[in-house]
């Protein structure tokens, strides 16, 4: 059976090799994973506080607004679309014109 030219080729023992390689990394993502969420005990990552959210936060603490207001502002624009920003590509609003004009 070896003997008559039907075993294995080379390109078999390379693709186990990357085969093996990409079992052990996923074997390793998954530990890392596993650890990093009971780490942080289950929980989720936290808010990001946005510039806007920093500056309600110092009115807040200065008393220029109370709870009530605070709260419904925060959760304004914490509930509002925020779009992904990618720094390469050029923020373009709808409707804007490029002659400047209305």
């Amino acid at each position: 059976m070896w003997w008559h030219g039907h075993a294995m080729g080379g390109w078999v023992f390379l693709f186990l090799a990357i085969i093996r390689v990409l079992w052990w990394a996923l074997i390793i993502l998954v530990v890392l994973a596993l650890l990093r969420y009971l780490t942080r005990g289950g929980r989720s990552a936290p808010f990001r506080t946005t510039a806007a959210e920093e500056v309600l936060s110092e009115r807040f603490a200065r008393g220029e607004i109370d709870e009530h207001e605070y709260r419904q502002r925060l959760d304004t624009l914490r509930s509002t679309y925020r779009p992904i920003v990618r720094p390469w590509k050029r923020l373009v609003r709808r409707g804007a014109r490029s002659d400047g004009g209305a």
